[in-house]
């Protein structure tokens, strides 16, 4: 069943929180423009009500210095187990929000970042444009869909702001 934009923006994000949230593992695309682009393993750490998407990344990362750049991204998330796809077209902003950091700080980032308090952390939140999402558990039941969580009234990252204060 093709649900295309039938659903409220609340139904859109759900469907993107829980195939998130099964494989919170994405390759991020950077360098959009350039062939080959750039693709860099992140783990999401929450998706916002508004549909924003968190991650934590070093000012020494190449994804860091590439936003900088270009901030359009594309995430690709795959559960094989449960044939779950996601594509998510975003634009990824740096912040700086203590809140967002406490709440979401686990011991095993220090496998990544030089601890909590290392000057290099940032946090990415990543906006996004649209997502095409196929749930196919078996070929005659399968789900797919494009969602568009653009103009939805919120300034970009506006919404992630928001959900911290």
């Amino acid at each position: 069943m093709d649900k295309k934009q039938t659903l409220s923006r609340d139904e859109k994000v759900n469907i993107i929180r829980r195939i998130v949230k099964d494989n919170p593992i994405c390759m991020m695309a950077t360098n959009l423009k350039k062939t080959p682009f750039s693709a860099y393993p992140m783990t999401t750490l929450d998706v916002i009500d508004k549909g924003d998407l968190i991650f934590f990344t070093s000012k020494k990362a190449a994804p860091y210095e590439e936003i900088e750049k270009d901030n359009s991204v594309q995430l690709l998330y795959a559960n094989q187990n449960k044939q779950e796809y996601l594509s998510v077209f975003a634009h990824a902003t740096h912040i700086l929000d203590n809140k967002i950091l406490d709440k979401l700080w686990t011991p095993t980032m220090n496998n990544w970042i030089e601890g909590k308090h290392d000057p290099n952390l940032v946090i990415l939140s990543v906006s996004i444009v649209s997502a095409d999402y196929w749930i196919s558990e078996n070929i005659a039941s399968g789900e797919s869909g494009f969602i568009n969580l653009q103009n939805y009234g919120d300034t970009e990252h506006e919404a992630a702001q928001k959900e911290w204060e």
